[in-house]
Formats: C-alpha cells, structure tokens, sequence
C-alpha cells in the first residue's frame, strides 16, 4: 500500500512567456515567429487543494468497516483495473484528520465463494512498531450476509454490487509466457511474471541450485519509476527505492526495498504479497516454496497461503522476500559491497537475494 504524491502547481509570472503552448495549439514564441504545434500528454493531476480540503472536511465512523466500505464504494467509477497480480484494488482517503489507506481484495480462491476482503488503516509518518498502524485499522470478510453480492462474469471479471450499486473489477490479466529473449540460467525456472502496486513488473524466478527465488525487473514494458546508477552494477528507484543488481545476464534483480517503506505498509514495501495468483494451476510453486523455506512444508496450499492443523485456508501466506531491508544508502552500499566480494556471479546473486527464512528449519528437522 502507499501514498500519492500530492503536487501544488504554481505557475510565477517569471515563468509565462508570450506564446506559450497549450494543448497542441499553434502559438508564436519570443522571437514572434509561428511555431509547429506541440502535443501535451494528459494525465491526472493532483492539487494541494485537495488534500487540504480532503483532511478537513470529511468524517465518518472509522471504528465500523461497513461504513468506511460504503464511503469508499460509493465512490467507485461503474468500471475499475486491478493491477496488482494478487487482486487488491487500493484506495486512499482523508476523514477525521487522517490519512486512511486500505484495499479491498478479490482473492484467487475466495472470491468465488462470494467474498471480497476488505481492509485499512490510518497511516504514520514514522511508525516503528506494527501497533502504530493500528490506531485506526480493521478488516472484514464481506458477502451476501453483510449485503455485498460478488458475481463471475468471466474468468478475471467480477461483479460487486452493493445497496442499488454495482462495479466490474477487472483483474490482471497478465501474460505469463516467458518472453523468448529473456536469458535464462540452466539451473533457473521461470515461475511467473507479476505485477505489484508500485507499477512495477518482475520476473520471478527458481533457482534450483541455490533453491531460492529471484524477483527480476521486466523491462519489456514502460517502468513507472526512473532507475539511476548509484554505483557500478546497482540501481536505484528514485520514488520507489527499490535497488537492483544487474548480472552479467543484462538482468536487473531486486536486491532491497527501504525499510521505511515496509514499515508504512505503502505503495513500495515490494513485491512479497504480489504474486500471480490468477494463474496458479499445480502445485509447482508450492514444491519450490517448500524446498526453499522448509519450515512452511505440509503448512501451506498451491498459492503460498497457509492452513491450519483442520486444512481451513488462514489469513496469512508466506512472504516471498529474497531481498533485503535497508535504512540508508550508505548502508545498501556496504551490503553491495561485502557481496560483491564473493567471488563468482553465482555467489553474489545468492549472497545479494538471501532471505533469513530459507534457514529456518522445517519440523521434521528440528
């Protein structure tokens, strides 16, 4: 989950110039000559008006998710695109002083029961304890008994309807063919490609040697993010944070996230919670996920989501995190550079994407 960048536009008379372009209007610039007309990219802007006016003037009883559900529903268009491949659709509000983010979920498995998930909670500037997203937080299965009707359409499209209203989601529908100019190692398996709430695409990736995963930078599409070199070999997302290694392959792996994002459950906390749960059809992650993490062997189904000792599905799956947290560059410089010194590119990779978890032992073993 995250934030939206909130922009106030000043326009200062310093910066009018005669002729100026808008649109794709043909004007006259300073030496008064005609100029070709320039075509301006529409896209949404975000004024400071409207956060001011969003935090003072709305208050609702967040202590009661069906309330804070129809507030929020109500304002959906008749149509929306869920990006994130593990199917939530988030939202961000300001109501009684507070900046409240949350999601609602068309899980891969539940959905088809006729539930949709819902959840939020208000957010901090600098929580470093769980406990402080939780001053304003909670969470609902909401279905036919609650009034929420959830109705297939098709195989990724979804019907919610609620008091006279109703909206599509439409999920991902995301291709999962490995593109043919991808490199693979031999001992790589392509898992599956995927889509986070950042806008970002990754590869993931098996390592049956290393018997652990890789989250690796599709770059065959346009990145919602600008990447710069902090130093050879690494790169950084200037909004995101997120770092990435590029190998001797050309291929840029995640290596780390910013602490801090993970601590506001924002929009760049990355892509653990976010894989391609539309197009799970066997077992084959399961298998890698258990050989990698052994302790969650027996515990978990085809998606990652563990059970219980009864088989019933819980609330909570394994977080694919290969990566690491950082709390500054200086500190993502020291990491990078302790690995970089491993000697081969197979040991680097595997020193940059260890998890703690694939240490943790499984029951049989301890």
């Amino acid at each position: 989950m995250g934030y939206i960048m909130r922009i106030t536009l000043a326009v200062g008379i310093g910066l009018l110039v005669a002729g100026a372009v808008v649109g794709g209007a043909i004007t006259r610039g300073l030496d008064g000559q005609t100029e070709e007309p320039v075509e301006v990219a529409e896209g949404k802007i975000y004024f400071n008006q409207d956060f001011i006016e969003g935090v003072q003037s709305v208050t609702i009883d967040l202590d009661n998710p069906i309330v804070v559900f129809e507030h929020v529903f109500k304002q959906l268009p008749d149509e929306v695109r869920v990006h994130p491949t593990e199917n939530y659709y988030y939202f961000k509000f300001w109501a009684n002083s507070q900046e409240i983010s949350g999601n609602m979920r068309l899980d891969a498995v539940n959905r088809d029961k006729g539930e949709l998930s819902f959840g939020y909670f208000g957010a901090h500037n600098k929580p470093e304890n769980i406990e402080d997203l939780s001053y304003v937080s909670d969470a609902k299965k909401l279905s036919k008994v609650d009034g929420v009707l959830v109705k297939k359409e098709s195989a990724l499209r979804y019907r919610v309807s609620y008091r006279g209203k109703s909206v599509v989601f439409q999920l991902n529908d995301l291709d999962q063919a490995v593109s043919s100019d991808f490199p693979l190692r031999s001992s790589e398996q392509y898992m599956a490609r995927t889509k986070d709430e950042s806008g970002f695409q990754f590869n993931l990736l098996y390592d049956s040697d290393k018997q652990s995963f890789h989250f690796v930078l599709d770059e065959s599409v346009t990145l919602s993010d600008v990447l710069y070199e902090l130093e050879e070999g690494l790169y950084i997302g200037r909004l995101s944070g997120f770092a990435f290694y590029e190998d001797e392959l050309g291929r840029k792996i995640l290596i780390g996230v910013d602490a801090d994002n993970v601590k506001r459950n924002n929009y760049y906390d990355g892509p653990f919670d976010q894989l391609a749960d539309n197009f799970v059809k066997d077992d084959s992650l399961k298998k890698a996920m258990e050989e990698a993490y052994p302790y969650v062997r027996g515990r978990i189904d085809n998606h990652g989501v563990f059970h219980g000792n009864n088989g019933e599905r819980l609330d909570s799956r394994l977080a694919l995190t290969p990566y690491a947290t950082f709390n500054s560059y200086a500190e993502l410089r020291s990491f990078f550079g302790i690995c970089r010194k491993r000697g081969s590119e197979a040991e680097v990779i595997n020193c940059l994407t260890g998890d703690y978890k694939e240490s943790v032992p499984g029951a049989e073993e301890k």
